[in-house]
């Protein structure tokens, strides 16, 4: 769904904004090479002003098992907006979160939009802009591992041509989009396959064998131990690597640069 903010919009028009869109290329492949939460966030600063664009809000849940995930935030919102957000739990009529969930396609939040919405949503929108939010244009992130994510720009509410810039980001802002949910991912993967403790060279030496596929009893032979040796190892190792089994064991383990 794509929420337009005016009328009158033709196609001509929409091609002149698409074609002289301003968020520059170079601040956008900058994100990809971003190895911190906090190189991400300034990145994202950088291309939102090339683009003449005040704020911007990225939420990200990464799933790291069937069970667990977690939620990582960046944003240059006003505190007391993030505040107002959390207090009011804004999250349940964020009309923005809603499109994300479950659209693949950008959504423009305006004035036009809000004469559209329930009245929740309305009023959620009205705060916003009484805090001092502006319009802005919403892109949603969705992954093949479940992961579920959204980066908005926007500009403050006194700003009067903030629909002309919003149009003009649409092909921008998706790969921008792209480009900062993979480097956040890559950074809660490093984050997550962070050693409880450094390997020893024969835990190690174990770790590559298992990698081949060698059984306990095959690395038992190569070590020259018996097969209960090699169990404490495997244990040993497992814990290091924060692994429930063999084969993730040797995921992390890759993922950390040992293999």
């Amino acid at each position: 769904m794509f929420i337009d903010t005016r009328a009158n919009v033709t196609a001509d028009t929409m091609f002149v904004h698409l074609t002289s869109a301003k968020m520059s290329i170079d601040s956008i492949f900058k994100i990809n090479d971003c190895r911190t939460e906090d190189e991400v966030r300034d990145a994202i600063c950088n291309a939102a002003y090339t683009a003449g664009l005040d704020y911007f809000h990225y939420m990200g849940d990464f799933y790291l098992d069937r069970h667990n995930r977690i939620r990582k935030m960046l944003t240059n919102f006003p505190k007391e907006w993030i505040e107002r957000y959390a207090a009011c739990e804004y999250e349940k009529v964020d009309p923005a979160l809603e499109h994300a969930f479950s659209h693949v396609t950008p959504l423009i939040w305006s004035n036009f939009c809000i004469r559209n919405e329930p009245s929740e949503q309305q009023r959620y929108l009205n705060d916003a802009r009484q805090h001092g939010i502006g319009n802005g244009i919403s892109f949603p992130i969705q992954t093949r591992n479940g992961d579920n994510a959204i980066l908005s720009f926007a500009n403050t509410a006194s700003r009067s041509n903030t629909d002309d810039i919003l149009l003009g980001t649409l092909a921008g802002g998706s790969l921008a989009a792209t480009f900062v949910h993979d480097s956040m991912r890559r950074i809660v993967d490093k984050e997550r396959n962070v050693l409880q403790a450094p390997l020893t060279h024969r835990e190690l030496e174990c770790l590559r064998w298992i990698a081949i596929g060698k059984s306990n009893w095959e690395i038992a032979m190569i070590f020259g131990m018996t097969e209960h040796g090699v169990v404490y190892y495997v244990r040993k190792l497992l814990w290091k690597l924060g692994a429930n089994s063999r084969h993730q064991a040797v995921d992390r383990a890759t993922a950390c640069g040992l293999l």
